[in-house]
């Protein structure tokens, strides 16, 4: 027959086990949100480092289109200002 003494120790052993056990699956569920923050972190920052080239690139192409066309309002004024000279 199991003593008092005895049943109380085997519950105490059993009890740690699973404060561990429970200990443990904490552990590692935080260590996945971490590992997930992580990553929406890291796809939230290369979400925007494409947002900014691509305004970027579509800024640019703005500036040459205006470009162009200041360019090719200077060229018909200037020939508009030849033939006004020539006539």
């Amino acid at each position: 027959m199991i003593s008092r003494a005895e049943q109380i120790n085997t519950l105490r052993a059993e009890n740690e086990a699973k404060v561990l056990a429970k200990e443990e699956l904490h552990k590692k569920q935080w260590q996945a949100v971490r590992a997930t923050q992580a990553r929406n972190a890291f796809l939230k920052d290369k979400a925007r480092q494409l947002r900014e080239a691509s305004k970027g690139a579509v800024l640019e192409s703005k500036r040459h289109l205006v470009r162009e066309g200041r360019e090719e309002q200077m060229k018909l004024q200037q020939q508009k200002q030849e033939k006004w000279i020539r006539d």
